[in-house]
């Protein structure tokens, strides 16, 4: 199937019917009637200056649609007649490409929008990952307090339309994805027009392609993903690899702390249309496939390599370990992660329904190492039988495909479980012949500090150290980050295991003066 069919851009229209400012991305979720569904960032323009429609939405109620009778102008990506019949239905290839054309070519239909609503399990997801008082933003027009609270308002907004006069074209093939199948580590599609209606002959259904970085709340009603989403995607859909409906973008852009988080958020399609008193004519159209579950060998590997990175509490500091050893119950993570252990217990946890481990820091490079490394021990001895036994990957290379495994980001409950992005290894510095540093294009956040970066074959590459940031302008960058890599400690850590003698582990104390500037990013090279 071509899900570029079932993808448009949807501007919603004022009066004179010109377009207004704002509009987004969306789905033809019926092709039989027309249907359209999309997000609220679509009513931004609209809500801005009509306040009685605003109050109406932040009571959950039904807009006057009546009043206002509100209508848009869709835009599908028209396909050649003769390209289309020669599309593959393989899971392999899901996007044909036009052939000569400067500009994308498009159909355009008038709409009516039909419902306004809010999705209750989305908005209780949304409370778990980002509560109303925490440090969130979504704000990416400008700080004015009357658009940051019109952007909350409708992150977990979606409208409904239908096409006016609708002549189906479109053979009824969309399926949902059953929600068993959607898991951490999925490969992921986000199909939508970037920026919009500002350039659509060249953004027009952009592809981007990414993975389930956490799915939680009510029947994963919350999806992260680090799919590339800009302003304009929103209402733009998700498809897994077999061209199956995941779920709809909300936000393109978050902050958490001031901080770039690189991510998006999606709401899942099962929710959305558990959310709509359509639901049963629509999922007569659009069904959720009958699959047999079955791990797919991404979201396998994810699921294990998860196991063993653990969330680290130390005083008022957390961030991320990794189980190196399960029977020694040795953890490794980063120094200024347990910089307070000193006056302050360090404890681990596993997963949020897992009691607290309590341990030793056994070991912390000195501030003047350039190694930010840590060795934590469990006390008590536990061995950790459950857990993987994880192998170090002796070779890392650049342009590597990578997984990050971090208690990043989340709040409550939810940070007892990491997330996952995905990228490569985009530089591997060495000295001597020895890598010594590990740049990766994963979303690094913080929290993920003493995570890991595990290659595709599940090996263990780097340990998380940082991401960038230009404290001049007060800008992260978190697909620029910085990790250790794990064949340079390991000669280190193995000799400590098989003498328990701490002098191996104080030789990472004696780094030169070069590695020293190239961890403090002062070398000129």
């Amino acid at each position: 199937m071509e899900v570029r069919n079932y993808s448009c851009l949807i501007e919603l229209l004022g009066e004179s019917n010109v377009a207004l400012p704002s509009s987004s991305s969306g789905i033809l979720i019926d092709s039989r009637l027309g249907i359209l569904l999309t997000h609220g960032t679509v009513l931004f323009e609209h809500l801005l200056h009509n306040n009685d429609n605003h109050r109406q939405l932040l009571k959950n109620q039904s807009v006057n649609l009546e009043k206002f009778n509100l209508r848009a102008k869709v835009s599908f990506e028209k396909f050649d007649k003769d390209n289309q019949k020669k599309r593959s239905t393989s899971h392999i290839q899901l996007f044909n490409c036009n052939q000569g054309s400067s500009v994308t070519p498009r159909d355009n239909h008038s709409a009516q929008v039909l419902q306004i609503f809010v999705c209750p399990e989305f908005v209780n997801g949304l409370n778990d990952v980002a509560p109303k008082h925490s440090d969130w933003s979504f704000n990416y027009i400008d700080d004015t307090s009357e658009k940051d609270q019109l952007i909350i308002d409708l992150l977990p907004t979606f409208v409904l339309l239908r096409i006016d006069n609708w002549r189906n074209e479109v053979e009824n093939d969309l399926k949902i994805s059953p929600i068993k199948l959607v898991r951490e580590g999925l490969e992921v599609y986000s199909v939508a027009t970037p920026f919009a209606n500002l350039s659509p002959g060249v953004f027009l259904n952009s592809i981007s392609r990414g993975i389930i970085c956490k799915a939680t709340g009510k029947h994963k009603s919350v999806l992260l993903t680090d799919a590339r989403c800009v302003p304009g995607t929103e209402g733009g859909p998700l498809f897994d690899k077999q061209g199956r409906l995941i779920g709809l973008i909300a936000s393109s852009l978050c902050w958490k702390g001031g901080e770039f988080t690189g991510l998006a958020i999606a709401c899942s399609i099962q929710s959305l249309l558990r959310s709509l008193p359509l639901y049963r004519a629509i999922t007569n159209i659009i069904r959720e496939e009958d699959v047999e579950f079955s791990h797919d060998q991404q979201t396998f590997l994810v699921e294990k390599l998860s196991k063993s990175v653990v969330y680290v509490k130390c005083g008022a500091l957390s961030g991320s370990g990794v189980v190196i050893e399960p029977q020694m119950g040795l953890i490794a993570t980063c120094r200024h992660v347990v910089a307070q252990s000193a006056y302050n217990p360090t404890k681990v946890k596993l997963s949020d329904d897992c009691d607290w481990f309590e341990t030793d820091v056994i070991f912390s490079t000195n501030s003047s190492s350039p190694y930010d490394f840590a060795l934590l021990k469990v006390k008590h001895f536990v061995d950790l039988p459950l857990l993987p036994s994880v192998q170090v990957e002796n070779n890392p290379f650049e342009g590597e495909e990578l997984f990050m495994i971090g208690h990043a980001l989340l709040e409550d409950k939810a940070k007892y479980s990491p997330i996952v992005s995905t990228g490569c290894l985009a530089k591997l510095v060495c000295q001597d012949s020895l890598p010594v540093m590990i740049q990766s294009t994963t979303v690094i956040l913080p929290g993920a500090s003493g995570g890991a970066l595990f290659g595709k074959n599940g090996h263990l590459v780097g340990l998380i150290v940082s991401n960038s940031k230009d404290t001049e302008n007060n800008v992260n960058y978190p697909q620029v980050n910085l990790s250790i890599p794990f064949v340079t400690l390991w000669p280190y850590i193995e000799a400590y295991k098989e003498t328990k003698d701490m002098q191996h582990l104080e030789l990472l104390n004696t780094a030169n003066n070069l590695l020293k500037e190239l961890w403090s990013l002062q070398s000129k090279g």
